[in-house]
């Protein structure tokens, strides 16, 4: 045997003619499993993405959404000797609508928060509920609050606004909402609002809500 040839695998004649190359060195089995298990999870990774760009692209995040349409204030009782409200009394009127046509909708959270000026007066909670497609349900809460102390800051404000007849309250806050359509996977989201609130002084109707601001929007 020639030194040049000691490392070459051996070949054998077939009864073709050909040569057949028996090259011991091949790669152990455990390698080839490896190799098919990473190109199945890629294939499924690609697949549940597309899935779900699709679900996305035909039932969009803002048809689903929670909305503010009107106010009243009951009862204003403020201090301004020491910059308490003494007690306050709102109703605020909202609904969740699902604009889709097969999607459903679940509300597993909705956390907001009604304040003035940085001060926070009550927060706004809800059981979890679902919303049909092509329906929307009603939320209605009556606030109640006593308590809350504003800065130096808050103070000016509130004073101004009551010789002003019109007190501005802000409702804030989030809520996680869950997609299902068919047998696709289930898809969840946050819709976030924040709407001011303006309340006259001291008969308690409030200006029209403008849906554009009233309105939430997903990120």
């Amino acid at each position: 045997m020639e030194p040049g040839n000691q490392h070459q695998p051996r070949r054998h004649l077939s009864r073709t003619g050909r040569y057949i190359l028996n090259n011991r060195e091949r790669s152990p089995l455990w390698v080839w499993i490896l190799v098919v298990v990473a190109t199945v999870l890629v294939t499924a990774l690609i697949a549940a993405g597309a899935t779900a760009v699709g679900v996305f692209t035909i039932y969009k995040p803002e048809s689903m959404y929670l909305q503010v349409t009107t106010a009243h204030l009951g009862r204003l009782v403020y201090s301004p000797y020491d910059g308490v409200i003494r007690d306050i009394a709102v109703s605020i009127e909202l609904f969740t609508s699902n604009g889709n046509t097969k999607a459903n909708v679940s509300f597993s959270s909705l956390d907001l928060a009604l304040g003035f000026h940085g001060a926070t007066l009550a927060d706004l909670k809800a059981m979890p509920f679902n919303v049909t497609p092509e329906h929307v349900v009603p939320l209605h809460y009556l606030v109640h609050s006593a308590g809350a102390r504003l800065d130096a800051a808050g103070r000016r404000a509130m004073q101004e606004e009551i010789n002003a007849g019109l007190v501005r309250l802000d409702l804030d806050g989030k809520a996680r909402m869950t997609l299902k359509v068919g047998v696709f996977p289930t898809r969840e989201f946050w819709t976030r609002i924040s709407c001011p609130i303006y309340l006259a002084v001291p008969d308690g109707n409030a200006r029209p809500v403008d849906p554009r601001i009233c309105r939430s929007w997903s990120p």
